[in-house]
């Protein structure tokens, strides 16, 4: 990332971000900002409301309790797949690099029982976007 927290003052860290829904929003719902779905863009979701944020997680030290997270997600609304299937495991492996790595990570599928998860690690801070609640130190 180009943009580190030496410019801002805050450490690297992620939010948490999560959404359930009968289906997937429309994009309609998706650019409203107000809304409470999940946005467009990535950079987006620190536009929510701070009340949004389920957790953060700080970098490098919370890596495993960031993917614990997600993991928790899969677990409790495993994909119409079924919970050792072909997505769970592209999911993790998928989450696992981009936590290494240091970037976003973000989930959108329909679970078993056919509700529309939608997850995000988000990457924060970032150029142009407020952090929408700073970590404690």
């Amino acid at each position: 990332m180009a943009f580190h927290w030496h410019e801002t003052g805050l450490a690297d860290h992620w939010h948490a971000y999560a959404w359930n829904g009968s289906e997937r929003p429309p994009d309609s719902d998706r650019r409203d900002q107000g809304s409470s779905s999940p946005p467009l863009e990535i950079s987006h979701w620190l536009r929510q409301r701070p009340d949004y944020v389920k957790a953060t997680f700080k970098i490098p030290d919370d890596r495993d309790k960031a993917r614990a997270w997600l993991q928790e997600t899969l677990d409790e609304y495993p994909s119409r797949e079924g919970p050792f299937s072909r997505h769970k495991v592209s999911e993790l492996t998928y989450t696992s690099e981009c936590l290494e790595s240091d970037h976003d990570v973000v989930w959108g599928y329909y679970s078993a029982s056919g509700r529309y998860v939608s997850r995000g690690l988000i990457f924060c801070p970032r150029a142009g976007e407020r952090c929408p609640k700073p970590p404690r130190r």
